[in-house]
């Protein structure tokens, strides 16, 4: 073999122990892909999940009270410094859907938020040790390495920022459906109604709404208004929300893309209440057609989301 074959093979060799270009080119990457792509993900979902089940669990006697009651764990993600094995950032998005009633012209008015909130990660956590840490029954009582408060006192912390409260006038043209015909009469209808359309909804959705890039929409909160005096709607709105968070290969940052819909149900005008709830019953609500209409919830919804 001469001289310039055994250079091209040293070159060749020298190659292949190199790292490869995409990983020099990526300090950090998502916890799902530590420390190879897709890896870790059965692990994190996992940790989502209990995460998520651990607040909606404290949530009701907390910070679920008064407005946002509705408060969700919505995404998690996190970024690691893949040359350290130490977890670099995490950010916990939630959503919440706050529906009222204007009393003078019977507008669903819709107030949406969310909250990113950053968890108390200290400095140079090791992946291990934070899946360890937050996989125990009291993960949002723990404070991780180095940081200053419990990944529960964080987030508590985060979404106390800008609540607010507002109250109906007494005297409206328009009630909420809720309060019709009186104070709290219509509540467990129409949340029979809105469980029907969310069934109907989460089965649909992984074949429909939720391919792409939101692909975790969640339905939020269901309001319709009420002419007080005629009992006919004046409209319904149902509230969505979806995300989707990445991590920068370049700083480790995690990023967020959080979107919001407040969909109008596409009634027919003057439609009265007690004939929207009857027709709007059991295991096909979201398919049937609407009253005095020839289209659906879920057509209706097709245009929207």
């Amino acid at each position: 073999m001469d001289m310039r074959h055994r250079l091209l093979l040293r070159v060749f060799a020298l190659l292949l122990a190199l790292p490869s270009a995409p990983l020099l080119a990526r300090p950090f990457i998502d916890l799902v892909d530590f420390p190879r792509n897709e890896a870790n993900w059965d692990r994190f979902y996992s940790l989502e999940a209990h995460l998520a089940s651990r607040f909606d669990a404290v949530c009701a006697d907390t910070l679920c009270e008064g407005d946002y009651s509705n408060l969700r764990a919505l995404q998690l993600r996190c970024s690691v410094n893949a040359a350290r094995a130490q977890v670099h950032a995490c950010n916990w998005l939630f959503i919440a859907s706050e529906l009222q009633v204007a009393p003078d012209t019977g507008e669903v008015r819709v107030d949406n938020r969310r909250w990113d909130c950053p968890l108390p990660l200290g400095k140079g956590v090791a992946v291990e040790a934070f899946h360890a840490s937050l996989e125990s029954a009291d993960a949002l009582d723990i404070v991780l390495p180095g940081a200053a408060m419990s990944i529960g006192e964080a987030v508590g912390d985060c979404l106390q920022q800008t609540r607010r409260s507002a109250r109906a006038a007494a005297s409206a043209r328009y009630v909420d459906a809720r309060d019709y015909p009186r104070q709290g009469q219509g509540g467990a209808r129409l949340r029979a109604l809105e469980q029907a359309l969310v069934r109907g909804f989460d089965d649909i959705c992984g074949d429909t709404f939720c391919e792409g890039e939101y692909y975790n929409l969640q339905a939020m909160r269901l309001r319709c208004s009420v002419h007080a005096a005629s009992g006919r709607v004046g409209e319904c709105r149902w509230t969505f929300a979806g995300s989707n968070m990445a991590v920068e290969a370049a700083t480790g940052a995690v990023t967020v893309d959080a979107r919001d819909w407040a969909c109008r149900l596409p009634l027919a005008s003057y439609t009265p209440l007690p004939l929207l709830l009857d027709t709007l019953h059991g295991q096909d609500a979201i398919d049937t057609l609407l009253p005095g209409t020839s289209t659906t919830v879920y057509e209706g919804l097709t245009t929207c989301l």
